[in-house]
């Protein structure tokens, strides 16, 4: 039988390497599933269901992403992900102009590598 994790939303940010504030962003405009008791303030999160849902917003498996669309995909800040590219996430650059590209899949494994999950994304 597999633990449930509930997550704080804090707890959650600090996961997926984001802020607080993007975390309600998520829930209020991307569907970020959350648990909420009747007419409670409060938010939690079953990690589980947070890693389903990243996985179902993956449209693209093989194109490279731009640091925008990646960070459109994923609905953070694109200084999110340059925060993210210098804590090593994967990433391909090329030419002097410093640009770089993404695949979604390593994305996400590395999301799951660095929150300690043992889960794995199908696409």
């Amino acid at each position: 039988m597999n633990e449930v994790t509930i997550l704080t939303p804090k707890e959650l940010a600090e996961r997926l390497k984001v802020t607080v504030p993007t975390i309600y962003r998520w829930v209020r405009l991307s569907g970020l599933p959350c648990l909420r008791a009747d007419g409670a303030r409060s938010v939690r999160f079953i990690w589980s269901e947070v890693l389903e849902w990243l996985n179902k917003r993956s449209e693209t498996k093989d194109r490279l992403l731009t640091v925008g669309e990646l960070a459109g995909h994923l609905n953070v800040s694109e200084n999110t992900i340059y925060r993210w590219i210098k804590s090593g996430l994967p990433h391909y650059r090329k030419g002097p102009s410093g640009w770089y590209r993404f695949r979604l899949e390593e994305v996400l494994e590395w999301l799951s590598e660095e929150t300690g999950s043992d889960a794995e994304f199908d696409f």
